[in-house]
């Protein structure tokens, strides 16, 4: 299981918001492989969703926490 640690200042609060919005269960993110990643965002486009890229995994964290900056 995963949990946000840190929300950098510099990260726009609305974004902040939704990534632990309690209605959502905590976040509306998606993580896939690099070479998923193109046909996984053309097909939520086509059903209508306004999917992106909003970052990368950089490392290993076997803590379970994630930082956002």
């Amino acid at each position: 299981m995963w949990r946000v640690q840190t929300i950098d200042s510099s990260v726009n609060p609305v974004l902040a918001d939704i990534i632990v919005d309690p209605q959502t269960s905590g976040g509306l993110l998606i993580s896939i492989s690099d070479k998923n990643t193109k046909r996984c965002i053309d097909a939520m486009r086509q059903e209508g969703v306004d999917a992106k890229v909003i970052g990368e995994v950089t490392g290993d964290h076997q803590n379970g926490f994630i930082d956002v900056k």
